[in-house]
């Protein structure tokens, strides 16, 4: 259920299956079984150069700013094939042409699909040494399910964790504070219905009506459940001390929710980039679709055997 879908920027643009329609793309489709009847749409790219042994799943963000990221990943995803790196982009269960509603999007489930697309990505490319990519929400959806490589009872958890966890998780301005990245989502939600009808102060009654009885349940355009904005809200108090992986590093952009130094760990790389990038415009407005400063630190970080800091 994707509300007020037609004022805002024309969401098949963003979609996995229609882009590999068009000819000239080294991809191929992919359909990935996640489990309860879940499946995920994905566009594996194998290298188009000498194959470094290495593979880099990304992990989308959530909504319209999937929409806003779709060019610059599959831009990335290229650029990372043509230096020998295999690449698996996938929409997560209830988003894009993957199986599901909005209102079935939720992180615990979405913490399956990225273990699935990693075994996926495993026996697609026969490579163990895999990094992950994770933009805004994907990045802390990355970060509980690569916890999950630690340990995990149920037969089905045994089979979505097996051979070597990520080895890398790389973040594009990271969301860790929950309510303050949900705050983000409500006033650009609000901001796009007074664009979109042209009306600078008469939806402010129906906004807080539905943020106060719905509880945030829309967000340019894109359902959000009652249990995915609880499991947000949790990252307040979520545990970023224990690092899930080996390598761990973060782009921060201009105007980025911080990461709040108490809970920063010790391990990270945070580099800020000169970038301003409005993840939920509807239009390129003045910042680049595909900025080259952050694409100058991503490609290393995702395509060398030794990570270099």
């Amino acid at each position: 259920m994707r509300r007020f879908g037609a004022f805002l920027l024309g969401w098949c643009g963003g979609c996995l299956l229609d882009e590999s329609a068009r000819v000239g793309l080294a991809m191929e489709t992919m359909d990935i079984p996640a489990g309860s009847g879940r499946r995920l749409a994905a566009l594996y790219h194998p290298p188009t150069s000498a194959d470094r042994g290495r593979g880099v799943l990304i992990l989308n963000p959530l909504g319209q700013e999937a929409v806003r990221a779709h060019r610059l990943l599959r831009v990335l995803a290229d650029r990372l094939a043509r230096l020998g790196v295999h690449v698996l982009r996938f929409d997560f269960h209830g988003c894009g042409d993957s199986s599901g509603d909005d209102l079935d999007g939720e992180m615990k489930g979405w913490q399956l699909d990225a273990l699935a697309a990693h075994q996926a990505l495993r026996r697609r490319s026969g490579v163990d040494a895999i990094g992950w990519l994770g933009i805004r929400l994907g990045f802390a959806v990355g970060w509980q399910a690569a916890a999950r490589f630690a340990g995990g009872r149920d037969a089905r958890l045994t089979l979505l964790t097996e051979g070597p966890p990520p080895d890398r998780l790389i973040g594009w301005d990271p969301v860790v504070q929950g309510q303050g990245y949900l705050d983000v989502l409500w006033e650009d939600h609000r901001a796009a219905l007074r664009r979109a009808f042209s009306l600078p102060t008469v939806p402010d009654a129906q906004l807080r009506r539905q943020k106060n009885e719905a509880d945030l349940s829309e967000a340019m355009g894109f359902a959000l459940s009652p249990r995915l904005v609880r499991h947000i809200r949790a990252l307040d108090t979520q545990d970023w001390q224990t690092v899930p992986v080996a390598h761990l590093a973060a782009l921060q952009a201009n105007g980025a929710l911080p990461w709040p130094e108490a809970k920063r760990p010790a391990s990270l790389t945070l580099v800020p980039v000169d970038v301003d990038f409005d993840w939920t415009s509807e239009e390129a407005l003045n910042t680049p679709l595909v900025p080259d400063a952050a694409l100058k630190r991503l490609l290393p970080w995702l395509s060398e055997e030794v990570f270099h800091a």
